[in-house]
């Protein structure tokens, strides 16, 4: 999946969000509407957005199968939050 992420960076785009693992369509779904939810309220906060989408699909789903998986391949050196 970070092959598929690194080409639409290389084609471009400034940053991509991809999972180390094949995650259900419906935790899929909701992790990245309150992805793009949060970023219309802080639209450069790609990092904390995402963030803000695992916690939020974790308080419904707590095994990390749901939620861990997603990460954010960024242009940017700093991408990574722990």
């Amino acid at each position: 999946t970070d092959s598929i992420a690194r080409a639409f960076l290389n084609a471009g785009a400034n940053n991509a969000i991809a999972s180390y693992w094949q995650v259900p369509s419906r935790s899929t779904a909701t992790l990245m509407e309150h992805f793009y939810l949060q970023l219309t309220h802080s639209p450069a906060e790609f990092n904390r957005a995402l963030r803000h989408a695992q916690l939020t699909v974790r308080k419904k789903r707590d095994h990390p199968f749901y939620w861990a998986g997603f990460h954010l391949i960024s242009q940017e050196k700093s991408s990574l939050i722990i």
